[in-house]
Order: C-alpha cells, then sequence, then structure tokens
C-alpha cells in the first residue's frame, strides 16, 4: 500500500505539476494575448490620432496653399473655379491654370504664355484668332511671389503696370501710365477690400480710379475745328465694383 500511495502521490504529483504548468501557461498566454490586444488598439488609436493630425495639417496648408498660377490672379487654397462678369478661370486640384487660352479668347485673341523654371507666368503674347497677327505683348516682373510690374506693348500703344501690395498681401494700388497715338495717360487705382470668403480669399472690392489724360502734341477740336496746342490735363474719377465667385475642391 505504501509502494502503490508513493506511486500515486507521485502520479498525482507529476499530473497536479503538468496541470499548473499548463495552468501557469495559459495564463501567461492569456496575459500576453491582452497586452498584445491592448498595445494594438493602442497602436490603432495613435494612428487614427496621426492621421487625424495629418489631415488637420494638411487641411490647413491645402488653405493657404499658393502656387504660381494662383498667386497670378492673387488667389490660395484649393481652388476650382473662379467667375466674374468678364471671365471664368479654371484650375487643377494642384494649382495650375487649365484654361489660359479662355482668358482673353472672349476678345477674338489666342493667348500664349511663358513660365521660367519656378513656374511662374513671365511674358504673355496675345493673337488674333483670325490671321496670326499679334496684337499686344506682355512681360511680367515677380518678387517675393508677388507680381510688381507688368510692361505691355499692343494695339493701343505701350503701357507700364506697377503694383503696390497691403500687409495681406492683397494690391492696394497700381499705377499705369500708357503711351500711344499722341496721347499719354496716367491710371492710379486704389483698392478697398469688403467681403472675403470662408478660405480667406476676397470676393468683393471697390476701385477707385484717378485718370489723367495728356496730349502733349495738341488735339484737334471738332466743334470749334481748330487745333488746340498745349491743352491742360483732363483728370476724371471712376469708382467700380469687382466681384468673383470662387469654388473649392473638397
Amino acid at each position: 500500500m505504501q509502494v502503490k500511495s508513493v506511486i500515486y502521490l507521485t502520479l498525482a504529483g507529476v499530473v497536479f505539476g503538468v496541470a499548473a504548468t499548463w495552468l501557469f501557461i495559459e495564463l501567461a498566454d492569456g496575459v500576453r494575448r491582452e497586452n498584445d490586444a491592448r498595445k494594438q488598439a493602442l497602436a490603432a488609436m495613435q494612428h487614427k490620432v496621426t492621421q487625424h493630425e495629418e489631415k488637420a495639417s494638411q487641411d490647413s496648408l491645402d488653405a493657404v496653399a499658393v502656387t504660381p498660377d494662383l498667386a497670378f490672379f492673387t488667389l490660395h487654397g484649393r481652388v476650382r473655379d473662379v467667375k466674374t462678369d468678364e471671365y471664368i478661370l479654371s484650375f487643377t486640384r494642384e494649382g495650375k491654370w487649365k484654361n489660359p487660352e479662355a482668358y482673353v479668347s472672349r476678345s477674338g485673341y489666342n493667348l500664349d504664355f511663358r513660365y521660367d523654371k519656378f513656374g511662374y507666368i513671365t511674358e504673355g503674347k496675345a493673337k488674333q484668332k483670325f490671321g496670326g497677327k499679334s496684337a499686344e505683348h506682355i512681360k511680367y516682373r515677380w518678387r517675393d511671389g508677388r507680381i510688381t510690374k507688368i510692361e505691355g506693348d499692343g494695339e493701343l500703344g505701350e503701357y507700364t503696370i506697377t503694383l503696390k501690395y497691403d500687409d495681406r498681401g492683397l494690391p492696394s494700388q497700381t499705377k499705369t501710365v500708357v503711351k500711344g497715338d499722341g496721347v499719354e495717360q496716367e491710371i492710379v487705382a486704389s483698392y478697398t477690400y469688403t467681403d472675403f470668403d470662408d478660405h480667406g480669399n476676397w470676393t468683393r472690392r471697390t476701385m477707385r480710379s484717378a485718370i489723367t489724360t495728356r496730349e502733349p502734341e495738341g488735339y484737334y477740336d471738332d466743334e470749334t475745328e481748330e487745333f488746340v496746342e498745349n491743352p491742360e490735363p483732363t483728370v476724371e474719377s471712376v469708382e467700380e465694383t469687382q466681384k468673383r465667385k470662387i469654388t473649392y475642391y473638397k
């Protein structure tokens, strides 16, 4: 009996040991699985947070993103279309101007642009649709991502436009000097911005212009039928409200 008891106890001990070992392994595996699950959940949460932060950061960048073509029209963000009473502009999602040919096509001209290595428009040439006669040649001068000077030579003569900007980077004043056919004009325009959309682009502004016209060579007065020499310059004021509707990529 004692031998059998020892054997039984030994077997019981072995079985208990095996059971205890198995139980310990199972408990350890359970803890490990639980820890792994917690780690996975934490990693998933961190991934979501990172994605959210990246999206928020990207959205923030998209809201202020400026490409050379957008800067050409004082725009920023994921602009898709711009509509005014005079023209419709369209851009790709990456901010590339899609329809430059439509900018002046309404007037019977084709437009061709030249770009520098950074993607900024440096020259524009307008030609008549029929006959291909050159109508205008324009040069654009840039500084710090803004147009500061425009020089043109066309059917109406030569002209130069200089631009000033406010603290928001919007044109605050332009000065245009035109010379042609014995007439010189100086047009000083100031801009007041009144409406902006949710993306910060202006949608309404008022342009006030003072136009000074000089005819240094004189002119023939049809009413008096006399030639007027050294006439005094004429000055007139013009006020215009400009609007634009902007749509964006989602």
